[in-house]
């Protein structure tokens, strides 16, 4: 495979040269997806783009991908199950570079990450800072094979640990962990009201956030209010739909890229709400999530209002 010249790649990571600068990326959510692929392609990369572990395995079928950036989070076949499968089938003869892009950082996504057959994870929402900094540790300057820097790679021991993630997150972040909940209909949304307005009870969208997208320019920032616009409405119609037929696994998906969504637009509030109506939703607490639906809806038009504003600022 070719190489990746000098030039073209970030002063501060150097893939090893028998690695294509052409990767993979896996993200369904259209906004995280434009943002990533920008981000990559600044670091010297070819990029191509697909939305599910489906298409990932389908991908690798067609090109051999030496390094892949996989959202664990994914309709039809989430990341952990398309890594498994891209494990199976390179079986010994040759190992990708799976660098998971999660929203999680506990422990137990380490360990799943790690079991999946990953070689390392960054947590959401990704930044130039935060991609470049993965892939110093995997690919540092002076090293010229990836099995010199990482013990995971070109290994099926278990045991052996991911990479720490890079704590790279803007403001913006904040605790995926879901506030308290209730199996009382009041009492989960009084809970949830609560939770979100004690992150952020007056700013509607982390202005660190912002800046980092119009670094990018302003036409990039206008081009993500207006995928916001289209696609926050639209899941929002389905998650609507999915409660009412207590289809809890649609539901749980659709407020996972919600609550994605938001993490990339600082907006803390929905980001909240959406965490919990996926907590909720996962855990089979119909009422609950039901109870939130309308007030997150608001919130949701309450920043696509101020992105808007924002815009034509």
């Amino acid at each position: 495979m070719a190489g990746i010249s000098q030039k073209s790649v970030s002063p501060k990571f150097k893939l090893p040269p028998e690695f294509s600068s052409r990767v993979l990326l896996a993200e369904d959510d259209p906004i995280t997806q434009k943002l990533a692929k920008l981000q990559l392609q600044k670091l010297g990369l070819e990029v191509d783009a697909v939305v599910n572990g489906r298409e990932v395995l389908d991908a690798i079928s067609s090109h051999s991908y030496d390094l892949v950036f996989m959202d664990c989070q994914m309709p039809e076949l989430n990341g952990y199950e398309a890594t498994r499968e891209l494990r199976r089938r390179e079986g010994k003869l040759r190992h990708a570079t799976v660098l998971a892009m999660t929203a999680h950082a506990l422990p137990d996504d380490r360990e799943k990450c790690l079991a999946a057959g990953m070689d390392a994870y960054i947590t959401k929402p990704v930044t130039s800072e935060g991609l470049e900094a993965a892939l110093s540790e995997l690919f540092p300057v002076g090293c010229s094979r990836a099995t010199e820097h990482s013990p995971a790679l070109n290994q099926r021991d278990t045991t052996l640990d991911l990479p720490r993630p890079i704590p790279h997150q803007p403001a913006a972040a904040v605790d995926n962990q879901p506030v308290a909940i209730t199996n009382s209909r009041n009492g989960f949304a009084q809970q949830m009201t609560a939770g979100a307005a004690a992150i952020a009870p007056d700013e509607i969208c982390d202005r660190a956030s912002l800046v980092v997208m119009r670094a990018e320019g302003d036409a990039l920032l206008a081009e993500l209010v207006e995928i916001f616009k289209s696609e926050v409405t639209k899941a929002l119609e389905e998650l609507s739909h999915a409660l009412a037929a207590h289809d809890f696994s649609s539901a749980t998906r659709i407020a996972h890229t919600l609550k994605g969504t938001a993490g990339t637009f600082g907006a803390r509030r929905m980001h909240a709400m959406a965490a919990s109506i996926e907590h909720a939703a996962r855990t089979g607490q119909a009422d609950g999530a039901t109870a939130m639906f309308e007030e997150f809806r608001s919130e949701c038009e309450r920043v696509r209002h101020f992105l808007i504003e924002e815009v034509q600022a």
